[in-house]
């Protein structure tokens, strides 16, 4: 799809799940939105483990949809420790209440040393691909805001299958990293 139905706006709170705290007319809202998506064909919904309550929210909201009608993409920051990104992993696919999320993005790879957690020997990656070998995952990809040598690099490690990358008409300052997704064969 080329729009995205995108999660970090339609959230409670941005200080995480709190179940006895959410608001009714705040759900309806975001039900409201999801049903409207699907039915223009906006079938890509993303949300993040950073965005506070939007996958627990995404979780209960999403029971009502049938699961083929939608792609599912959540993110989550890798960390240094993969303990660490484990626990935050399954905290997320918990959230969400899924078997399965389509798309798996590392969130805000913006920096060298995030592209050197998930790279490295014991890091990241292997923890994800260990849950896409179960199924539990799809695609694996990265997003952000990083500047366009990071993003390169990040491309050019030949491991993910697709960017959400920040590009603008306007300002085409990442133009090369478009033409080095390409020439990766990335979405």
């Amino acid at each position: 799809p080329i729009f995205s139905t995108g999660g970090m706006r339609y959230q409670m709170n941005w200080n995480g799940p709190k179940p006895d705290e959410l608001d009714p007319e705040n759900q309806n809202n975001l039900d409201e939105i999801l049903s409207k998506s699907l039915k223009l064909g906006c079938r890509h919904i993303e949300t993040a483990r950073g965005y506070g309550t939007s996958e627990y929210q995404l979780g209960i909201a999403l029971k009502k949809f049938k699961r083929e009608d939608y792609i599912l993409q959540t993110k989550v920051s890798p960390f240094e420790d993969p303990k660490e990104f484990k626990k935050t992993l399954d905290l997320s696919l918990s959230l969400l209440d899924v078997n399965r999320v389509d798309l798996f993005a590392f969130h805000g790879v913006n920096l060298p040393e995030h592209i050197d957690w998930i790279t490295r020997d014991g890091g990241c990656l292997e923890v994800i691909r260990d849950y896409q070998q179960k199924g539990k995952v799809g695609h694996i990809g990265f997003s952000t805001h990083g500047r366009s040598q990071t993003i390169q690099q990040a491309i050019e490690t030949d491991i993910f299958d697709y960017v959400n990358l920040h590009w603008y008409y306007i300002d085409r300052s990442n133009d090369a990293c478009l033409t080095a997704a390409q020439d990766h064969d990335m979405g």
